[in-house]
């Protein structure tokens, strides 16, 4: 632990810790340009019209000596204390995304039965060495089905071996018989703002707002 505590928020950590469980989702926003641009992207399926509060999506799975890991594909992205890993499907510890930046996270349950949970397992194993990569572009592509009004478009910027992380998430859940959305959204346009939507909130946890301070 006493490697990681310069990158890590302790009260986020705790709640991860609290709230964790194999085959539950999690949901983050982390202060960086491109997450802003997801939530600004999003803004076209919430129910209200405005920016998502998410960018980020992935599933957690069994832990290891007690401490909670995650399955999620992802951008390889620099964080402050972490080596980060080729893009694409990967396992992490949950300390990646305990990072200070984090501004606001939360888990959902999407109610997988203990026989749905070793499945996931099992499909994440697969998808983890089937030679995914994440490529912008299928973001991209998500936005362009958005601005079309048509969730079931593919256009030319699909690519068969690219997965972004609601890509993953949905495909799992599609292959343990838990689709939420059905034919109505291709899983490569699935976004974090749909998933969210999908499932019941088990908690959800804001960082404490700062004033800024006078001079």
């Amino acid at each position: 632990m006493k490697a990681f505590s310069r990158s890590i928020n302790p009260e986020l950590l705790s709640f991860w810790y609290d709230y964790a469980a194999p085959g539950r989702i999690g949901l983050i926003q982390i202060d960086v340009v491109t997450a802003r641009l997801i939530n600004w992207v999003e803004r076209r399926v919430t129910p209200s019209g405005e920016p998502s509060p998410w960018a980020h999506v992935f599933f957690f799975i069994r832990p290891r000596h007690g401490v909670p890991w995650i399955a999620e594909s992802d951008m390889n992205v620099p964080l402050p204390g972490f080596r980060p890993k080729p893009s694409g499907p990967q396992k992490n510890l949950i300390y990646k995304w305990s990072h200070p930046g984090i501004n606001r996270a939360a888990i959902l349950d999407p109610g997988l039965s203990a026989l749905q949970v070793e499945d996931l397992e099992k499909i994440i194993r697969r998808l983890l060495n089937a030679g995914y990569t994440y490529r912008v572009s299928e973001l991209a592509e998500a936005w362009i089905a958005m601005v079309k009004q048509d969730l079931t478009y593919r256009g030319p910027l699909y690519h068969s071996d690219s997965m972004h992380c609601s890509h993953f998430v949905r495909e799992c859940l599609r292959l343990i018989g838990c689709d939420p959305l059905g034919a109505s959204v291709s899983p490569e346009n699935t976004v974090p703002e749909l998933i969210a939507q999908a499932f019941p909130v088990v908690a959800e946890w804001c960082a404490p707002f700062t004033p800024p301070s006078v001079k």
